[in-house]
């Protein structure tokens, strides 16, 4: 499942499989993507490809994985807390502090038991250049 790109009519939360909010449904016939991992994947898929909707696609499924009792993993988990942390800020004006706290909450899931995946140190790095541009 891809993001939605290049599909007509398609967006985002379609090929995520996450219902938008006062929907009567999916937006498409396709069955929702349940895997947390695909689900975090096409998330990130969504926010790299910069659609108009994809900040609150990528937000509700980034929730939807970090829901209790969703099946995912330690690794899983922290790179949604990471994909919150972009959410955090694309919004208007951005929530450095969200994104701060986010950040960490994932790094407090790797805590050393893991190699902390790639998504924690991209949302850090975009968190601190944003603080240095907003002070500049």
């Amino acid at each position: 499942a891809g993001s939605g790109a290049g599909v007509p009519g398609a967006s985002p939360g379609a090929s995520l499989g996450v219902e938008r909010a006062g929907s009567d449904g999916p937006e498409t016939t396709a069955a929702p993507v349940q895997d947390p991992v695909v689900l975090v994947a096409g998330a990130f898929a969504a926010l790299d490809g910069g659609l108009p909707s994809a900040k609150e696609d990528a937000a509700r499924a980034f929730s939807h994985v970090l829901a209790a009792g969703t099946a995912a993993g330690p690794a899983t988990r922290a790179r949604a807390y990471a994909g919150v942390a972009r959410c955090a800020l694309l919004a208007s004006p951005p929530d450095l502090e969200g994104a701060r706290e986010m950040v960490m909450m994932a790094r407090k899931i790797v805590d050393n038991n893991f190699t902390e995946p790639e998504e924690i140190g991209a949302a850090a790095a975009r968190t601190e250049l944003m603080a240095s541009a907003i002070e500049a």
